[in-house]
């Protein structure tokens, strides 16, 4: 058992020997009961009201995942950093489970790095395309060690649109990506190689558990059938990210243009910068010493990507 160590008042979690031997070969496994029922319920009331009201747009981020065009209906639109406009849910107890969680399966140094939220609307939400998370990354140069959590507020099932996973893939490279629909406007990544449907495993969530995967885990989720929106709520824990010894290149990061890039330039060289490091600064677990080297490198990117 599992105890988060900054809240004594929060039940440990149960984390098997073959939640960690399942972790290790397949690159994914379920934790069940890491949001309980009333964390579940502000999670709905918060992410309902942020994806109605679109919060975040104008930082952007807030945006379609599979949609250059912004006037279209969303079909996968998603929001980064949610409780950026939330301050509730930084003290949700599933985000200490999952931390603990993350601490005992990687290492001490595992922090929170990045969040966000998902919504597949009801009939016509869209496919999550075939990826390796560790393939967004804009920094190649750095060995990546990362797990995710994936919690849905609702049961999710092959027909609402859980995750399928390929048994292994955690355990080879990363593989060649491009945007989505080979169409450098969308924000979505995607293998090119189609992913027999032998090779794919789906894993049917139930609310309140999760599923659990590692960077290099290859994974999609199906579109939503269903009459009910299928949200998920997404927190990735990572070690400092320590330097290649050889240089590698993600070059599907070349030429991509997705909107919110555009409209998060805006933001930022209009005064954003300053609420963007206020918040950085707000975990003081991100610039531990181990961490320096790499927060530098991100910043400087930052700079070059949205001031130069």
């Amino acid at each position: 058992m599992l105890a988060p160590r900054h809240n004594s008042s929060v039940p440990p979690i149960p984390l098997t020997p073959a939640n960690i031997a399942e972790l290790e070969e397949n690159g994914f496994t379920c934790i069940a009961n890491i949001c309980a029922p009333p964390e579940l319920a502000v999670l709905r009331q918060v992410l309902e009201r942020q994806f109605s009201q679109r919060l975040g747009s104008k930082e952007g981020a807030y945006y379609d995942m599979v949609k250059s065009d912004a006037q279209d209906a969303p079909a996968l639109p998603t929001i980064v950093h949610p409780s950026n406009y939330a301050a509730e849910l930084r003290d949700l107890p599933c985000r200490q489970r999952a931390a603990a969680i993350a601490r005992h399966l990687i290492g001490n140094e595992a922090v929170l790095s990045f969040e966000h939220a998902i919504l597949k609307p009801a009939h016509y939400g869209a496919p999550t395309p075939w990826h390796q998370d560790e393939a967004y990354r804009v920094e190649p140069d750095f060995h990546y060690q990362q797990v995710s959590f994936w919690i849905p507020l609702d049961d999710a099932t092959p027909d609402s649109g859980c995750l399928h996973y390929v048994p292994g893939s955690n355990l080879g490279a990363v593989l060649p990506h491009r945007s989505h629909n080979d169409d450098s406007r969308t924000y979505a990544l995607e293998c090119p190689t189609p992913i027999g449907v032998e090779f794919a495993r789906p894993l049917p969530v139930k609310a309140g558990d999760c599923a659990l995967h590692s960077g290099r885990t290859l994974h999609y989720a199906g579109p939503n059938r269903t009459s009910a929106p299928r949200y998920a709520y997404i927190l990735e824990f990572e070690l400092p990210p320590r330097p290649l010894a050889t240089a590698r290149e993600f070059s599907w990061h070349r030429d991509r243009q997705p909107p919110n890039r555009a409209v998060r330039g805006r933001w930022l060289r209009r005064g954003g910068i300053v609420i963007a490091v206020a918040r950085r600064l707000r975990s003081a677990a991100l610039l531990r010493p181990a961490r320096l080297r790499f927060e530098l490198r991100r910043c400087l990117g930052i700079l070059r990507r949205y001031f130069l």
